[in-house]
């Protein structure tokens, strides 16, 4: 039971709210004109999440997975970092 645990299926809400932010933080700062008028130029996407071995049990784990957008002229060592 939950009372008894910690649930990481809940407590990956708070890493994906976290990973929102950090996308709009990284999109707020393009300012290449070929981006205009693109909503969400470089994206952070999480397009698979597991969890849970059973349905009535506590999920003691969480994978997810994604696709982290890069901005033009950012070095990938520097996109790592920055997440």
């Amino acid at each position: 039971t939950r009372y008894e645990g910690v649930s990481a299926i809940e407590k990956s809400m708070l890493v994906i709210q976290q990973i929102q932010k950090l996308e709009q933080l990284r999109n707020d700062r393009i300012d290449d004109p070929l981006y205009d008028g693109v909503p969400i130029p470089i994206p952070i996407n999480i397009g698979t999440m597991n969890g849970g071995t059973w349905p009535s049990s506590v999920s003691d784990l969480v994978t997810l997975e994604g696709r982290y957008g890069v901005a033009p002229n950012e070095k990938m060592d520097d996109a790592k970092k920055e997440f």
